[in-house]
């Protein structure tokens, strides 16, 4: 169910093409924690550093930070409702999940185990069984993939986004021997319209509800 994958040197194309003035990757996964339970979603992206995104934060962070040996992921309202999790603990079934399932051989024949802790709680209404978000540094470090399903770029102040795209489609064919993937370009303005018309739609059934009420009302 995963997106198509991105080559890792895509990145540094298009860091270095003209126009571009930043560059952020990520990659959103299926996570499987427990077969009893649905399926969360396992969001990479540089969440450390300069640049990095920030999460929309419920409450404070725990006291003392994350401990030593332990890598950091923060779990969004739906998942820590799921799993009966909370900030501040660990969290011994994604430590086995991801060993399984995603870890690279760190020797012949052995896995590079990860130990977790869940360092914050966020919001997140896109993802109906809510999300895992890790710092794409840490994800790369214990699996050794650094492809990408999305790209996100900030142009030049004064550049237009649509001389951008062939550039980039350009580059993305030069890495796969001419062959141009199928990328698709969207606007954060786009984005937000068409979240907000989605929105408006999962509550169109309200105002027929109103009105059903209102009928039974009068009858």
């Amino acid at each position: 169910s995963d997106a198509t994958l991105l080559p890792p040197a895509l990145l540094q194309a298009v860091r270095d093409l003209p126009g571009v003035e930043r560059t952020q990757p990520q990659r959103a996964t299926t996570l499987w924690l427990d077969a009893q339970r649905p399926a969360v979603t396992l969001l990479l992206r540089p969440l450390q550093g300069p640049g990095a995104q920030q999460l929309p934060w419920v409450g404070a962070a725990p006291q003392g930070g994350v401990p030593a040996g332990r890598v950091a992921v923060y779990v969004s309202e739906a998942v820590a409702a799921l799993y009966g999790v909370q900030a501040g603990q660990p969290w011994p079934l994604l430590d086995r999940a991801f060993s399984e399932g995603f870890s690279a051989p760190a020797q012949a024949g052995q896995a590079r185990a990860a130990h977790f802790f869940i360092a914050g709680i966020w919001r997140d209404y896109v993802r109906q069984f809510g999300a895992v978000a890790m710092d794409w540094g840490d994800y790369q470090r214990l699996t050794g993939d650094a492809r990408m399903s999305e790209l996100s770029l900030w142009p030049t102040p004064g550049e237009d986004a649509a001389t951008l795209q062939p550039r980039i489609a350009a580059a993305a064919a030069a890495l796969s021997e001419g062959v141009v993937p199928p990328l698709e370009f969207t606007s954060s303005a786009a984005l937000r319209q068409r979240s907000l018309a989605i929105f408006d739609r999962s509550f169109a059934v309200t105002y027929w509800l109103q009105a059903v009420a209102i009928g039974i009302g009068l009858f």
